[in-house]
């Protein structure tokens, strides 16, 4: 950029004044030099101050013209061309003028500040453009951890909006997944100046789902190294993660009751060959049968679980009554000799969860194994807001049978695999798996004097119409 000279302006400005100043000493030196005149008349004064004003209002006109044309004008025109860039019409082009005075370099450096900003503005178009269109969540927040922006797949992954995430800080993700040190440790590190970096952490979206996620925090600073934000990528890793432990758990569990399947098939083939009674290889036949019955009942199940898992991403809210008493009245004809008793609050409550799959598998699962001549099995509901948490929906399942196997209780609590010997592990498996990934959570208790409760916590997402209580 060229300096602007400081001495053009000021000599025109002198030379403007000079003249002024030269015609008013020329107008009284003149009438001085009259007035010493012996023999000057009145008439020859009055000539002489008309002519002197005259030249004056002359010399004064001309010197407003040049002041207007050289000076006036040009700062105009730039002050107008400057204000349409301030409003945002780049388009528009800044009047230079070539004269080697500072109005010329005023003009000539309008011009090269609005080049540069157009082309900062171009740059931080295509660089916004590239933040929107990115496969990753990114926000920016300030030094304080308020969110400032986020890019659409920051609304897409999360399900917060833009207008909703703006003002709040990223805690309206946290799953409480993380303990508190985690958080120490991270704000520690990116208060140092530091990047942070988590391949696994374990976020919560609006809707209350839970989701796995490569995290990145980097601290903003300005020209002086002062710290003014901090921006933030997010990878959704929850699929990557889902299949990974569901592949590694169905594997485990397949490989151990297939082997234990096999070894049994081999057992009775061996005694098969062994045998000299024709009705004893038809008894090991049998069992061979049922063992083999029972590996593709396992397979099917194995491949259902998977299934369900994988496509139990659910998007619309779902009404808890209205499953319960579908599940209820399914469960009651496929067992007729069973007491299904639903106890569900006037108001209907919604969730953003695969209940209905849940539903089926707990109560199925309670009915197949009940030892009791009329087993039964209640269904109950409440909605429930402790202290400054998110509203809960609250369904308990209650049965009168002889209660889930110390092993399988693992299962729904933890999601770990075990070597189930029967297909129904691999249910609670999947019951553990959809609950946790909607954002809900399982508890299981013994009843007195035999039972077993299972408790379902899961974010509720609405309240609408009522709904009666319905008991069989």
């Amino acid at each position: 950029m060229r300096t602007i000279p400081n001495a053009s302006l000021r000599l025109k400005a002198g030379l403007h004044l000079l003249v002024v100043v030269l015609i008013f000493v020329g107008y009284l030196g003149g009438s001085l030099w009259l007035m010493r005149q012996p023999t000057y008349g009145n008439d020859t004064l009055r000539l002489f101050s008309i002519g002197s004003a005259v030249a004056g209002i002359f010399g004064l006109a001309l010197l407003y013209v040049l002041i207007d044309k050289h000076i006036i004008q040009p700062l105009v025109q730039l002050i107008q061309d400057i204000q349409q860039v301030a409003r945002g019409d780049f388009d528009t082009s800044i009047t230079v003028y070539e004269s080697a005075d500072e109005v010329g370099a005023l003009s000539r450096s309008a011009r090269e500040m609005k080049s540069q900003l157009v082309a900062r503005i171009h740059e931080a178009e295509r660089f916004e453009q590239g933040i929107n269109y990115a496969g990753h969540a990114i926000y920016i927040t300030d030094a304080d951890g308020v969110i400032e922006y986020v890019n659409p797949s920051f609304e897409d992954i999360t399900k917060y909006s833009a207008a909703e995430a703006i003002g709040q800080t990223p805690s309206i993700l946290k799953s409480g997944q993380q303990s508190e040190s985690y958080y120490d440790e991270l704000w520690g590190t990116i208060l140092d100046g530091d990047v942070w970096e988590d391949k696994e952490i374990i976020n919560r979206r609006k809707n209350g789902e839970l989701f796995y996620a490569d995290e990145t925090i980097a601290p903003i600073t300005d020209r002086n190294d002062e710290l003014v934000g901090f921006v933030a990528t997010m990878i959704d890793r929850t699929e990557q993660q889902i299949h990974q432990q569901q592949t590694q758990a169905l594997s485990r569990v397949l490989r151990h009751n297939l082997r234990t399947r096999l070894n049994l098939i081999d057992g009775y083939a061996s005694e098969i060959l062994a045998a000299d009674d024709p009705s004893t290889c038809i008894d090991y036949a049998q069992d061979i049968r049922t063992q083999a019955r029972r590996m593709v009942e396992l397979g099917n199940k194995a491949n259902q679980t998977v299934k369900k898992v994988a496509d139990t991403v659910q998007e619309d809210a779902v009404s808890v009554s209205e499953t319960i008493e579908s599940v209820a009245a399914a469960q009651r004809r496929r067992f007729p000799e069973a007491t299904i008793r639903t106890d569900v609050p006037p108001s209907q409550l919604a969730v953003v969860v695969d209940i209905e799959t849940v539903l089926e598998e707990l109560v199925e699962n309670a009915l197949e194994h009940n030892d009791q001549a009329r087993p039964k099995v209640t269904i109950r509901v409440s909605n429930q807001r402790a202290d400054s948490t998110a509203p809960t929906v609250r369904i308990t399942i209650e049965d009168n049978g002889p209660g889930i196997p110390r092993n399988e209780r693992r299962v729904l609590r933890e999601g770990e695999e075990t070597p189930l010997l029967h297909g129904s592990g691999l249910g609670l498996w999947m019951v553990y798996w959809i609950v946790t990934r909607g954002g809900g959570d399982i508890s299981i208790e013994e009843r007195d004097p035999r039972g077993t409760r299972v408790i379902l916590r899961l974010p509720q997402q609405s309240a609408a119409t009522p709904h009666d209580t319905c008991e069989h």
